[in-house]
């Protein structure tokens, strides 16, 4: 993948101004830890990691700021030329073979036995707006809204990003949007293994149908209800059932 998204690089460059980048799979491997580097320490501006002042060795040492610049400039992961205007029309055109080989590998993670399936936020106030989302109430409500299926560890199994009125999904369906997606992620969950699989904001539907792949399906509502083969149990009981049994881990997701 790293080979291609230097091959890209380079015919991108040279489609926009004529002359190539010249990058390689190395370089690109490069440029890809300096970016690891800046989320874990963050300044206000990519600059301020070259600066005399503010000079972040780990980075700055890697690659000349202007290097970084014109490589970031150039950065793209599929060649525009090739790309159908019937593949134009996912959103995430530009990014999907490297989403779907990402979702490959958090497939071939072995499930835990107790999983969520919730959405979260990845942080984003950048121009890219076709997908961009607001979800007020939570800790970082501008960027782009993805489903996913975790275990209690809190590792990612499965995903699915949001793309609003166009996400492959079926526009009209008995179980709407949030069961739909639901029934995607749930769907890549071995079946008759016992897993436990916990939904937040889930219709009666959605678990019945639900309960045919999976022995166990754990429901809780915006009242603080719990449907258990859809039979509602109070706040109570849920905290018994927490108490004195290891069915139910409940992890929300920012």
């Amino acid at each position: 993948m790293v080979e291609a998204l230097a091959q890209n690089t380079n015919e991108y460059s040279f489609q926009e101004r004529g002359t190539s980048v010249n990058t390689t799979a190395k370089e690109i491997e490069k440029m890809l830890g300096m970016y690891l580097k800046m989320g874990l320490v963050q300044m206000a501006g990519t600059r301020m990691y070259w600066e005399t002042e503010t000079r972040y060795s780990p980075v700055a040492d890697v690659m000349p700021r202007n290097r970084f610049q014109s490589l970031l400039t150039s950065l793209h992961f599929v060649n525009n030329m090739t790309v159908s205007e019937t593949e134009k029309k996912d959103k995430l055109w530009k990014l999907r073979l490297w989403l779907d080989s990402f979702r490959e590998k958090c497939l071939q993670v072995v499930p835990e036995e107790h999983n969520s399936v919730d959405e979260m936020m990845i942080p984003f106030k950048g121009k890219f707006s076709s997908i961009k989302q607001y979800m007020r109430g939570k800790p970082n409500p501008w960027g782009f809204k993805v489903w996913v299926r975790t275990g209690i560890s809190g590792m990612m199994c499965d995903f699915d990003v949001y793309q609003g009125s166009v996400n492959g999904i079926r526009a009209k369906s008995e179980l709407g949007l949030s069961g739909e997606v639901v029934m995607k992620l749930a769907s890549t969950l071995p079946e008759g293994q016992n897993y436990k699989l916990l939904l937040l904001y889930c219709d009666v539907l959605t678990v019945s149908v639900l309960e045919t792949l999976l022995l166990y399906v754990l429901t809780v509502s915006v009242l603080e209800t719990l449907l258990l083969y859809c039979d509602v149990l109070t706040v109570s009981v849920l905290k018994t059932l927490l108490l004195y049994c290891d069915v139910l881990t409940v992890s929300v997701l920012s």
